[in-house]
């Protein structure tokens, strides 16, 4: 929640500054504030906070995570052989809150997909199975659908594939001026580069 606070006593027609800040005594990390603001006592409850305003406040809140991930195998990787992708940071988080006089919105992310960049110019897009980690003592019936396999080493002497996994989120907003229905507010991303380590195993008959 968010509470504005004028100047006690506001005079009509002098020009205050107004803060925001969370319930929790937390400072906004937004730009723009404080807000200069001619006081008028019909509307100072709404305009000096936008409904965008309270939307970028409430998802200021939310404390998004960036990807950690995990790779199975877990160190070095095989040509020829699946490794399983996947995104151990949380993916779903909580819809917040913020409120100025009239002026509200709820905002309230929701998992799209995790984007891989394999570092050799493929990538992987999991929107199922982003999570789904190899257990190696579940047996041989395990299966996940955001996988990768790598056909060749890297070609110079480079450590390994330098790559990166992008989660997305697409978020929606309700608002005093939405007329209750969910509304598109846009999408937040974060990345992680990733180096994949991928060698080739030679056979050798005798």
């Amino acid at each position: 929640v968010i509470d504005v606070v004028a100047a006690m006593r506001p005079v009509a027609g002098d020009t205050y500054l107004l803060w925001c800040w969370y319930a929790d005594g937390r400072e906004p990390t937004l730009p723009g504030y404080p807000i200069p603001s001619v006081y008028d006592p019909g509307t100072i409850d709404g305009p000096v906070v936008s409904t965008g305003e309270a939307a970028r406040h409430a998802l200021d809140s939310i404390e998004f995570v960036p990807p950690s991930v995990e790779l199975s195998p877990a160190a070095l990787q095989v040509v020829g052989i699946p490794t399983w992708l996947a995104v151990t940071s949380p993916l779903e988080y909580p819809q917040a809150s913020a409120q100025a006089g009239p002026v509200w919105a709820t905002v309230r992310p929701g998992f799209r997909d995790a984007t891989w960049d394999l570092g050799n110019g493929d990538t992987v897009v999991c929107a199922h199975d982003a999570a789904t980690t190899w257990d190696p003592l579940a047996g041989d019936d395990q299966t996940s659908t955001c996988t990768y396999v790598y056909e060749a080493e890297p070609d110079d002497d480079r450590a390994g594939f330098a790559g990166s996994v992008t989660v997305n989120w697409d978020v929606q907003q309700l608002t005093d001026k939405s007329g209750g229905a969910w509304e598109r507010w846009g999408t937040v991303s974060l990345t992680t580069p990733v180096v994949v380590d991928v060698t080739q195993l030679q056979a050798v008959l005798r």
